[in-house]
């Protein structure tokens, strides 16, 4: 875009250059963008057309005020603003993946994501941006911690504070003088009656399953047990939201890891937490998982050889370097002298290796800015008003009177509105800026904390106030539903079972109706479980006949029907408490394979891929009870497909 690209020529024309250095930073006249006659390439085939122009600014106080802003603007991007589609040429919609967001160094990108999920727009963390910073990371870890000590008050708090239980910061303060008790004991603790009916429900929840869960500590390995847990408190509906296949995968990538510990030996809970604690501290990826119109976080240095339409430079203010080494020695080339620093002593080696870092850091900034091919976005956080960039920031080697502007950006975002400023270059050319104004959070006093979705729905309603509720028996839909002829769920023969995990599988990712034929193949080699022994024909036998079975499954027009609707939720677990056989409260939990929203309700949609069972109607029931008592007042019929036969309706 000749806009962007003369605000990048005049951005590197004024950065200031070293007279000499063989590592010196240059941006000469052969080095600038070639730029069409004024109004020659607009007239005909605009970049992008949206109101602004093809820069911004954001500049807050705060790194959560910061992502608001940016999160707020891409929100208002997406699906009005229009790119140039590079394979076509023509315009098109913007999408979540045409945006990056670019960091010079790891911290803080977790408030991106963070304010990107609230408005319901999908990110993705590419590389070696924080897996151990991850919220469900943080909560394994967390459970883990705890149930190898659950004396310690802090491991306690932990767990208690991640989404396993969602307890509030004031439940903790008033539970402080008894963190452990209030899980084991016997007896309720003494702030119970200083709770929130909320947190009473959550932690009566918590007493009601941790119990169990300790029992086991030593009498299963550490991964079945994490494994237990994940299935009995229902965790998997905690992932749910615009992260779910990162957080799906990041999960899984944390299970492999407890069970590569203990595979290597004796291995308890409180030895694989010191393990991934000395882990947490190097730079391990997040999970890889097939990022599809998702906005991208990552580094500058990861973004090389990289184009976005719209590139967001966030943190321009943080430094990139970490404190001097205490004893430096250095040698010049062609030199048989060696400069020795040690401590505050400052060499002539500092001054060059300062230098040198400074003309590299340039050399990163013309990476970030020339990532963006439409429209672009600095980003900086503000000391008492003012641009205070770090050393080794991004920021430190802007131009002086380019980085003034964002004094006069961020007066924009107190006001939380948008506005232009100007700034002119070393061609004389002056550039107009769009000062983006922050944004408030989509749900910013509209819920008390209670209120917020999610908040303790690991666990059932279950009512505190009940007797016996330890005693509850808990069962899963498939372990409680014997066939009559004496089947159990599941016996099918192994290669059929493989199959139609692989068909669901399939389902479950909601696949476009224009995926091919080898996309199709490719997802479901994927799908094989990855410690799999059969043998490769025997692999691609089973991967060819599951794709068989869903594309015949999408070719039908009641399965194409129901699955183009606008709201389709996949796997939805749920935990529904019913009177049992021996009068006493039971816990059925299960997940519903398919719920589909349509005009007059839902519909619960259960596809088999093997032979008709007497116990396949009675699950339908159970996840259709399911289902009407998560939406109380809503119509909701089931549907029973067999992927070679007619649908059942229930």
């Amino acid at each position: 875009m000749p806009e962007l690209l003369a605000f990048v020529n005049d951005v590197f024309a004024a950065v200031p250059q070293e007279a000499d250095g063989a590592d010196a930073f240059t941006f000469e006249v052969r080095d600038r963008f070639p730029l069409e006659p004024a109004g020659a390439a607009d007239a005909e085939a605009p970049a992008l057309r949206a109101p602004g122009p093809a820069v911004g600014l954001v500049a807050a106080a705060s790194a959560v005020e910061a992502a608001e802003a940016v999160a707020g603007e891409i929100d208002s991007l997406v699906g009005a603003a229009t790119v140039r589609d590079r394979a076509t040429g023509s315009e098109r919609a913007i999408r979540p993946g045409d945006v990056a967001i670019l960091f010079r160094t790891r911290e803080s990108h977790r408030d991106f994501e963070r304010a990107l999920e609230r408005r319901g727009v999908p990110s993705y963390v590419y590389k070696g941006l924080g897996f151990f910073e991850a919220d469900e990371v943080k909560d394994l870890s967390a459970l883990m911690r705890y149930l190898a000590a659950p004396h310690v008050a802090a491991r306690t708090a932990a767990f208690l504070r991640s989404r396993f239980v969602r307890l509030s910061d004031p439940a903790l303060l008033a539970l402080r003088r008894e963190l452990p008790q209030a899980l084991t004991s016997a007896a309720l603790p003494h702030a119970w009656d200083h709770l929130d009916a909320e947190d009473q429900r959550v932690l009566a929840a918590a007493r009601a399953s941790v119990g169990g869960w300790l029992d086991l500590v030593d009498r299963l390995p550490p991964a079945e047990l994490v494994d237990r847990v994940l299935a009995e408190s229902a965790y998997a509906y905690e992932l749910r939201g615009p992260r779910l296949d990162q957080a799906r995968e990041n999960v899984k990538k944390m299970r492999g890891l407890v069970r590569r510990i203990q595979n290597r030996g004796y291995a308890t809970l409180d030895r694989v937490s010191a393990h991934l604690d000395r882990l947490s501290s190097g730079d391990e990826s997040n999970a890889v998982v097939d990022a599809v119109d998702a906005v991208n976080l990552m580094t500058v240095h990861a973004a090389k050889g990289l184009e976005f339409p719209v590139v967001f430079v966030v943190n321009l203010n943080r430094g990139g370097l970490t404190g001097t080494r205490p004893v430096r020695v250095s040698v010049e080339p062609g030199s048989e002298e060696a400069d020795v620093a040690v401590g505050d002593f400052r060499a002539a080696s500092d001054e060059r290796e300062r230098r040198r870092d400074r003309e590299e850091t340039k050399r990163l900034l013309y990476v970030a800015l020339t990532r963006a091919r439409d429209r672009l976005y600095l980003g900086s956080l503000l000391r008492d008003g003012a641009f205070a960039p770090g050393r080794g920031s991004l920021g430190e080697v802007l131009p002086q009177t380019f980085a003034e502007l964002f004094t006069w950006a961020a007066r924009a975002g107190r006001e939380r509105r948008a506005t232009t400023v100007s700034w002119t270059g070393p061609s004389g050319r002056t550039h107009v800026l769009r000062a983006v104004g922050h944004a408030a959070p989509p749900d910013e006093g509209l819920r008390p904390d209670s209120q917020r979705p999610g908040r303790g729905a690991p666990y059932a309603p279950f009512d505190p106030a009940r007797e016996g509720r330890a005693g509850w028996r808990r069962q899963s839909v498939t372990g409680r539903l014997t066939g009559d002829d004496g089947e159990r769920p599941g016996a099918r023969a192994e290669g059929e079972a493989a199959a139609g995990r692989v068909v669901h599988r399939l389902l479950q990712e909601g696949l476009p109706a224009s995926a091919t034929p080898d996309e199709i193949t490719a997802l479901a080699h994927r799908a094989m479980p990855s410690d799999d022994t059969r043998s490769r024909d025997v692999s691609q036998a089973l991967v060819g006949a599951a794709v068989t079975t869903y594309l015949g499954l999408r070719a039908r027009d009641d399965v194409a029907r129901l699955l183009a609707s606008e709201t389709v939720l996949r796997e939805v677990p749920f935990s529904l408490v019913e009177e049992g056989p021996d009068g006493r409260p039971a816990v059925l939990r299960g997940a519903i394979g398919c719920l589909v929203r349509e005009p007059d309700g839902w519909v619960v949609l259960e596809v088999k891929t093997g032979r008709a069972a007497p116990w396949h109607a009675r699950q339908l029931e159970a996840h259709v009870a399911a289902a009407r008592a998560l939406f109380p007042g809503q119509a909701v019929r089931g549907v029973l497909l067999y992927a070679s036969e007619d649908r059942h309706p229930a």
